[in-house]
């Protein structure tokens, strides 16, 4: 074989040569993406952003050691192999490794051009927030790879997507975001939204510590949805870190919350495939309450005597797009249910305390609206939830039939979400 004729941007050669050095199995692949960014700050368009990126991703599995390499741009493919190799045999074995998937086809789909131009969107967004201040970012991608894989499988994938984040503002304490992410933007519903969340929240007063009714906005509630789709991947429930554990076919949350995963769904991870060939699809993660799945890659399928649900990561199962039944219920009808509750449109900082118990504490940002009797009463501030996600999904009493899908830093998995009505939160002040 000319070993030196590897090309960087073909997969399957890169594949062969890392079968000819003695590697039992690889994943090779070669993605090339193309995004803008406009970022907006104090009513203004401060910069526009445009990248060309490309990066190389491999997987190597040798004698049950396991290797995973990333490669940016036109790094030296043949180089990185050949170091890898040499160093491979002082890992220790994973005989938790059961192999890759076994199959072999080839799909080669089209690719998508990169044309577009969202400055024109940028500047609407600026029209449409007169009278406050507005920040934020309007972002498109353009995502094409191909993958090979050491069973013979051959296949591409192609996706376009956008997304923006509106924030407007009058001052630190007076502000609403939203969050817009489609295939084609829809900019004035982003900014109509953020508009009435900074208009309501004016005037704010310090929030009092107790225990409230919730109503969590699909902005702040997708967090939360975030969450539970990675505690359900099978890595995260044999790592300890996940409250799922042993709770497969029990019930984790009231009747009425149902959640999927579903990779092909239009969202920034749409997928055919997953990372090792098999096909994705839409799976029950939790449906009527019950916990039906957790997401599995070939490797951990096999090690439980299941059927891979087309989630890897080869490494870890990983989720791609949540997908929450809606409910029955507008949501001014899940305001005027509420006797004493909070509107929490926004959260920042969700970390967990505790894993297993599912313990967290968050930052509600922007809008948070005090209801008193099924009114709103004006808004507030200084305030942090403190609960326990096994908790809430079990004291949701009820949902919005509208929806919104959300991706952004706070909620990086794409999740199309409710607005979630939950009993019994514990809300503290901060300053």
């Amino acid at each position: 074989m000319n070993t030196e004729g590897i090309d960087s941007r073909d997969p399957e050669s890169i594949m062969r040569y890392a079968l000819s050095l003695g590697f039992d199995d690889a994943v090779v692949t070669v993605e090339s993406v193309h995004r803008q960014q406009v970022k907006l700050a104090m009513n203004r368009v401060e910069n526009v952003f445009d990248w060309d990126s490309l990066s190389t991703e491999i997987f190597l599995a040798y004698r049950k050691r396991i290797i995973s390499l990333s490669i940016e741009g036109k790094g030296d493919v043949k180089k990185s192999l050949d170091i890898t190799r040499k160093k491979v045999e002082t890992i220790e074995p994973n005989e938790d490794y059961n192999g890759i998937a076994d199959r072999s086809f080839k799909a080669i789909g089209e690719k998508k051009a990169r044309d577009f131009d969202l400055v024109s969107e940028a500047y609407k967004a600026l029209d449409l927030s007169a009278g406050f201040n507005c920040s934020g970012i309007v972002e498109g991608f353009v995502t094409n790879s191909e993958t090979a894989t050491s069973a013979n499988a051959f296949f591409t994938d192609s996706n376009e997507f956008y997304r923006a984040c509106m924030r407007l503002y009058t001052d630190v304490e007076t502000s609403g975001q939203s969050v817009e992410c489609s295939e084609k933007l829809d900019i004035e519903r982003c900014v109509k939204e953020a508009r009435e969340f900074a208009e309501r929240a004016k005037s704010p007063r310090r929030a009092e510590a107790g225990t409230y009714e919730i109503l969590y906005a699909p902005l702040a509630f997708s967090n939360m949805v975030d969450s539970a789709l990675g505690f359900s991947s099978i890595y995260s429930v044999e790592s300890g870190m996940s409250f799922l554990a042993g709770k497969a076919g029990k019930k984790v949350a009231v009747e009425s919350f149902s959640l999927y995963d579903d990779a092909t769904l239009p969202s920034i991870n749409r997928r055919a495939f997953d990372d090792e060939g098999v096909k994705t699809g839409r799976h029950a993660v939790i449906e009527d309450g019950i916990l039906k799945t957790y997401l599995y890659n070939t490797t951990y399928a096999r090690k439980h005597n299941r059927e891979s649900t087309g989630n890897a990561g080869i490494i870890s199962p990983a989720p791609w797009c949540g997908d929450v039944r809606e409910g029955k219920e507008s949501v001014e009808d899940l305001i005027r249910e509420m006797k004493k509750g909070i509107v929490i449109t926004n959260t920042w900082y969700t970390r967990f305390q505790n894993y297993r118990t599912a313990e967290f504490s968050t930052m509600p940002r922007d809008c948070a609206l005090l209801v008193e009797n099924g009114e709103i009463k004006g808004s507030l501030k200084y305030l942090r939830v403190n609960d326990s996600l096994e908790r809430m999904l079990g004291s949701i009493r009820a949902m919005s039939r509208e929806r919104e899908h959300i991706y952004w830093w706070e909620t990086e998995v794409p999740v199309i979400s409710p607005w979630a009505l939950v009993d019994g939160v514990r809300i503290t002040t901060s300053a």
